[in-house]
């Protein structure tokens, strides 16, 4: 798993109510700004679900597409270098969010000719 660090969760983008094309983009071939998603198995597919527990450690970055949300529910709280990239977040039952700085944090590189 080395060579993914800090991907923590990755949620593919078939898992949204937004429909992407095949080369990862927003499909708007329905004439919308964003077309559906019709073809999801479950609607709960969408949501990442965190439950606050002592024994909840998650260090690095967890990616949802856009049309996906997460949320955070417990007593507990949440205290941990975590980068949430999520198209919204639900936090709700008494939950505690406190998200840290990460010691490799996510870049993306883009690789462009200057001249």
């Amino acid at each position: 798993m080395k060579l993914f660090s800090p991907i923590v969760f990755f949620q593919d983008q078939a898992n949204s109510i937004i429909k992407y094309t095949p080369r990862g983009h927003i499909d708007t071939s329905c004439g919308l700004p964003e077309c559906p998603n019709t073809a999801l198995i479950s609607a709960k597919s969408t949501e990442l679900v965190f439950r606050a527990s002592p024994n909840l450690h998650l260090w690095g970055v967890s990616y949802q597409p856009r049309g996906s949300w997460t949320s955070m529910i417990g007593g507990g709280g949440y205290d941990a270098p975590l980068q949430l990239i999520t198209g919204a977040l639900r936090v709700h039952a008494n939950s505690n969010v406190r998200l840290r700085p990460l010691n490799v944090p996510l870049f993306r590189k883009v690789v462009g000719l200057v001249e």
